[in-house]
């Protein structure tokens, strides 16, 4: 059953006043130079590697924690490793192993030096589209179950035999969970009661897309979709998750949308709306999770956009929206929001990636300047 544990407005405003109790402290940084790359995008780190990618390319670059290059590989064409990088970042097992995903080849599994030691194909055809900009936010997770690793990873495609009315989201189930040993995939997680997926109206695929984290020590699996601003708890210590109960965020100004009539949108159709708000990635340090998002255009600021003409002027009105809708952070903490806009440095692409204790940013890049040198940070969340 869900528990309504929402704040008031009297309360979001205080918290939203909170927002200078936490920050980060870098720690370290590690500088990558004379690197040739069309975009170098930092991904993870094992405990001996740093790993970049190469924008879209299926190339990918390993450095030690000093910054000395060591790997350079591609993967792609023929190759029984082939893979693309434009839906899913990046990650790392135990291991110190890569793990690529994406909804058309399927799941991959490198030694750092590029030779293969898993291949799982996906058993979804072409994806219609691709759902994100760049982002270093983590996508998937490698979890460890009874001593067995997996991979959970969101469900990243809509098969047109599943139907497009109401009961697509009755019965669909939104996450996969697969056996990096032998490559079984169940299929896990529908739409909680009370969710609003659940109303009986369509929604565009980017709002039910979902955002997670499973904390392995209390076998917590922490879910939110998108476009709803509910955090939900699942019990994760069996094959299937069990709801436990779910949390109201109330972001302010995040304006989630309230469904249309099916024929209004498009089977697979990911986005509808302009300017949406966004649940974009979630973590845990500690005992805090942190929920990075985006609020909704407002109605007075799309109205500034319409009938703007000329290309100029509109592109710079499109630019200033944008950085209106930047991104904020959001912690919780026992279940309770801390802050709603945590105080973040600049970053690269506007994201970063928790691994372990360490908090992960590039260095904002160069506009319209080729670079061969990257500078990467690490840094922890501190209290003020």
């Amino acid at each position: 059953m869900g528990v309504g544990l929402g704040c008031s407005p009297k309360e979001n405003e205080k918290q939203k006043s909170s927002k200078q109790s936490f920050h980060l402290e870098v720690v370290d940084s590690v500088l990558v130079e004379d690197i040739i790359a069309r975009q170098l995008i930092f991904q993870t780190a094992s405990e001996e590697f740093l790993f970049f990618r190469d924008g879209v390319h299926p190339r990918v670059l390993a450095f030690t924690q000093d910054g000395v290059p060591v790997h350079d590989w591609t993967k792609e064409g023929d190759d029984p490793g082939a893979f693309i990088i434009t839906t899913d970042n990046l990650i790392c097992t135990q291991e110190g192993n890569v793990v690529t995903h994406d909804s058309m080849n399927g799941i991959r599994v490198f030694q750092p030096n590029g030779d293969l030691v898993f291949s799982k194909r996906s058993e979804a055809g072409m994806p219609s589209s691709f759902h994100k900009l760049f982002n270093i936010y983590r996508d998937n997770q490698v979890i460890e179950k009874e001593g067995v690793e997996y991979l959970l990873h969101h469900r990243d495609v809509m098969e047109a035999g599943e139907g497009w009315n109401h009961t697509f989201f009755a019965q669909r189930k939104n996450l996969l969970v697969t056996n990096l040993e032998n490559g079984e995939t169940k299929n896990i997680l529908p739409f909680p009661k009370g969710s609003k997926f659940l109303n009986g109206k369509a929604f565009a695929f980017e709002d039910f897309r979902p955002v997670f984290y499973f904390d392995e020590d209390a076998e917590i699996l922490y879910l939110a979709f998108q476009n709803e601003d509910i955090l939900y708890m699942y019990d994760f210590s069996s094959d299937q998750p069990a709801l436990v109960r779910s949390l109201p965020l109330n972001i302010p100004g995040f304006g989630g949308n309230k469904g249309r009539a099916f024929e209004e949108i498009d089977f697979g159709e990911l986005v509808v709306d302009n300017y949406p708000a966004r649940i974009l990635s979630m973590e845990m340090v500690d005992d805090k999770i942190l929920i990075s998002y985006t609020r909704a255009a407002t109605s007075e600021e799309l109205r500034d956009l319409q009938g703007v003409m000329v290309k100029e002027t509109r592109r710079h009105k499109m630019n200033e929206l944008w950085k209106k809708l930047s991104s904020e952070v959001m912690v919780l903490r026992d279940e309770e929001v801390v802050t709603y806009q945590m105080e973040m440095p600049d970053m690269a692409f506007n994201s970063f990636r928790v691994i372990g204790e360490d908090i992960w940013f590039m260095k904002p890049l160069r506009e319209e300047v080729e670079q061969e040198d990257f500078l990467v940070y690490k840094a922890r969340l501190v209290e003020k």
